[in-house]
């Protein structure tokens, strides 16, 4: 597993706030106390500090000093040794971490996400008083992601949400983030138990047990979770993925009456950026199958250039490439066995 790690592992300065105000929050930070200011902005990724994911979390390394100052620096010490935040740090924390939970969740958690409010309710150790508010309007995949972060410590929180923020180009992803997923407890049954319940809505969509709204079946937040489940199925190439998605894709592409609109334009094209990461021959189906199927004129074309950086991927998985059943039924010529 990779990680975007300085070549000179040094301990960093001890916490400190940053300047209220940045471009991404506005001037909404100037609120909080300077604790909590930095908590939010190491859970949220508006710091340079060092990465060391996925060994530390940049909240660990981003808070070294603040407690009694006794931090391990040997290099022969593990990193996440080295950045543990100790027991004084801890009880620090937790009046800055419950003011910035107070903060967010003043109508905050659609500007800065979920898993910032996580972390922070986990240091104050507020879980209970604060799951159904930090959940609302998430949609029940989305929630059931969330209660499973609910279970994992703060540490693992906080590597969670500095692993699936999002980047802006000029920064360097993290690699490997699906590969730790896979690692992580309860996950891999996460992942398929959603994708389940994600064909299972669309359907109900279809018979007409859900009522039809054009780019309604899904919320943002779980059609995210959908994306990091999809690539993890795909990257192991589960046996049941593909079933699952023959159905699911070309339901998601088309809409259950006569008009040109989709049940979720947001989560096909979630699936084709998995794949563009994580192709097999059933997926790579699967998605020409929607792309058959849609009535809107703008999906195809959308899709024919993904399918042009699909399938060179598709090409270099040597161990899924040729896994193909002789049965199966491949309806473009430019997928091979």
């Amino acid at each position: 597993m990779l990680s975007v790690i300085p070549s000179k592992a040094s301990p960093p300065s001890p916490a400190r706030p940053s300047p209220a105000g940045s471009a991404l929050t506005g001037t909404t930070e100037m609120n909080l106390s300077p604790l909590a200011q930095r908590l939010l902005q190491l859970t949220t990724g508006t710091v340079n500090d060092p990465s060391y994911w996925s060994d530390a979390s940049q909240l660990s390394v981003g808070l070294v000093g603040l407690g009694s100052g006794r931090v391990q620096v040997d290099d022969g010490d593990p990193i996440p040794v080295r950045y543990a935040l100790d027991e004084q740090a801890r009880q620090r924390l937790v009046a800055p971490a419950r003011e910035l939970v107070e903060f967010l969740l003043e109508d905050r958690i659609r500007i800065y996400g979920p898993f910032a409010a996580l972390v922070a309710a986990g240091l104050a150790g507020i879980d209970a008083d604060v799951r159904a508010k930090i959940a609302e309007g998430q949609g029940p995949i989305a929630v059931a992601e969330l209660e499973l972060l609910l279970g994992w410590d703060v540490e693992r929180r906080a590597l969670f949400a500095e692993a699936v923020r999002g980047r802006p180009d000029h920064v360097t992803p993290l690699h490997g983030v699906t590969e730790w997923l896979g690692g992580l407890p309860g996950y891999p049954d996460f992942a398929r138990t959603a994708l389940e319940a994600a064909g299972t809505r669309v359907a109900a969509i279809h018979a007409g047990g859900i009522p039809y709204r054009a780019e309604k079946a899904f919320t943002r937040e779980e059609t995210a979770a959908l994306g990091r489940a999809v690539r993890l199925a795909l990257l192991k190439d589960e046996p049941w993925l593909p079933d699952l998605l023959g159905e699911l894709l070309p339901g998601v592409a088309v809409a259950p009456t006569q008009a040109k609109t989709l049940p979720s334009q947001g989560l096909l094209f979630e699936v084709a950026r998995a794949m563009e990461e994580y192709p097999t021959p059933e997926a790579v189906s699967a998605l020409y199958a929607a792309r058959r199927a849609t009535r809107h004129a703008g999906v195809p074309l959308q899709l024919d250039r993904k399918f042009k950086r699909i399938e060179p991927v598709l090409a270099d998985r040597r161990e899924v490439a040729f896994l193909l059943a002789a049965d199966t039924a491949i309806t473009d010529p430019s997928i091979t066995r």
